[in-house]
């Protein structure tokens, strides 16, 4: 996957959390919606934060590094867990909906990774026998 993937799926992941929260929302109340909606978002938040640490610290020898960037997103990963620790031990929201909202990034990766996966398997670069079968070699 690039980034353009997953900058899609992580629009895809908050269109699914804030349609959930609206249905969460009269079924559990504000609570537990806000805390679903608001975990979904973390979750994205923090990814991105990764995925951006991750390729500002891994570039090829060629190009330098920007510490100063790696530094700031190293304090905002500890600033988000930071936040998330804190919304879950003030018993803003129930802990169960911050878990289903966690999870949901999770489950879009999951899905769109097996979705993706047929089209991964069809690469000419995979040894394939006279059936079409890709081989154990």
């Amino acid at each position: 996957m690039n980034g353009r993937n997953f900058g899609r799926l992580r629009l895809l992941t908050v269109g699914i959390a804030v349609v959930g929260a609206g249905i969460l929302w009269p079924l559990r109340g504000v609570a537990f919606a806000a805390g679903f909606l608001g975990s979904a978002v973390w979750a994205v938040l923090s990814f991105m934060v990764v995925e951006r640490l991750v390729r500002e610290a891994l570039r090829p020898s060629d190009r330098p590094r920007n510490v100063p960037a790696i530094i700031g997103l190293v304090v905002m990963k500890i600033g988000l867990y930071g936040l998330g620790f804190w919304i879950l031990l003030s018993g803003l929201v129930p802990p169960i909906s911050c878990f289903f909202g966690f999870t949901l990034l999770l489950l879009v990766l999951t899905v769109a990774s097996v979705a993706l996966r047929p089209k991964l398997a069809t690469q000419p670069d995979m040894p394939r026998d006279a059936a079409g079968r890709e081989r154990d070699d």
